[in-house]
């Protein structure tokens, strides 16, 4: 997954041997929204107003994968991780990122990674997101965070007629009913090109979209 990029991408400025656990917590940090409606995580995706209802079903999502999680043998670090991802973590931080305790780092890992990717999948260039989170974290992790930003391949926000094969979709893809066509991380290929096309020309296709390209 992209957070799992994004995670792997600053730990691997860190020497610590429970790497595995960040990234692993990055994989499996939105697997609570398994239980909610494909129409309401569509909305908050697109940054649409949400109702108070939808609200409360986004806001449980992490308590409900960290349940799952923690049934897991070995991953209660983890599970603590994707329980605690909305947590505020208000500096100074006086300890090193080397030195800081396991769960108190992936927290702050996670929480970095998610506002990262969420602005990105909402067209921002990875230099403007980094300047927003820039005085919100850690400025140890924003400094290997920066190093992400400069690797980061380009992105652009395209049309069906502007793909090209061997793009990766930044973003899911809807038809105009609001249903998921193609997975977020997709690579284009032919066929589905010419799917896209022809499903664009009778149902109709949600555009412009997220690529990298």
């Amino acid at each position: 997954s992209r957070l799992k990029k994004i995670v792997h991408n600053i730990t691997k400025h860190l020497d610590r041997s429970d790497n595995w656990k960040f990234e692993l917590a990055a994989s499996l940090s939105q697997i609570g929204c398994v239980t909610i409606p494909n129409q309401v995580l569509a909305k908050a995706a697109r940054g649409e107003v949400v109702s108070v209802a939808e609200e409360k079903m986004l806001a449980k999502h992490p308590e409900l994968g960290a349940r799952l999680v923690q049934k897991i043998p070995q991953l209660e670090d983890v599970a603590q991780m994707i329980a605690q991802q909305n947590k505020l973590s208000k500096g100074p931080f006086p300890v090193p990122p080397n030195e800081r305790d396991t769960v108190e780092l992936g927290v702050q890992l996670l929480k970095m990674a998610v506002f990262f990717e969420h602005k990105i999948s909402m067209g921002s260039e990875p230099e403007r997101a980094f300047q927003l989170m820039i005085r919100s974290y850690d400025p140890a992790l924003m400094e290997m965070l920066g190093r992400v930003t400069s690797e980061e391949k380009k992105r652009a926000r395209i049309s069906i007629p502007d793909l090209a094969l061997g793009m990766v979709l930044e973003e899911n893809i809807y038809n105009n009913e609001g249903k998921l066509v193609i997975d977020k991380g997709t690579t284009i290929t032919q066929s589905m090109m010419d799917f896209l096309l022809i499903l664009d020309a009778n149902a109709g296709v949600r555009q412009p979209f997220l690529v990298i390209v």
